[in-house]
């Protein structure tokens, strides 16, 4: 439930057409990655949801592809930091570019 929860706010902050921006890879070609990692802040959690944002605003077409997943045993993941942590910056992400502390062509 807590994972629907996330995708619906990632589309809604973030204005992403994507069902969910946590799942699976993210691949760039060079020539998109020159455009949209520059102007990258984040170096945190969400740094991938800052990219996919810069790449809807460069207009870099997004798409999602399926991709098969096993957990690895012993990997462990504190859903409420986890999630707390990706709202915040979610929320700064949206403010600041909104503000224009952070530029799309910085």
């Amino acid at each position: 439930m807590l994972n629907t929860i996330m995708i619906k706010l990632c589309g809604l902050v973030l204005g992403s057409p994507l069902k969910d921006t946590q799942c699976g890879f993210k691949i760039w070609s060079r020539q998109a990655a020159q455009v949209v990692f520059p102007s990258q802040h984040l170096e945190r959690w969400a740094f991938d949801l800052e990219v996919l944002f810069l790449s809807f605003k460069h207009l870099v077409p997004v798409s999602e592809m399926a991709v098969c997943w096993q957990d690895v045993e012993g990997s462990h993941l504190n859903v409420v930091d986890a999630s707390s942590q990706m709202i915040r910056d979610m929320l700064l992400i949206r403010i600041l570019y909104f503000l224009g502390v952070w530029r799309v062509n910085d």
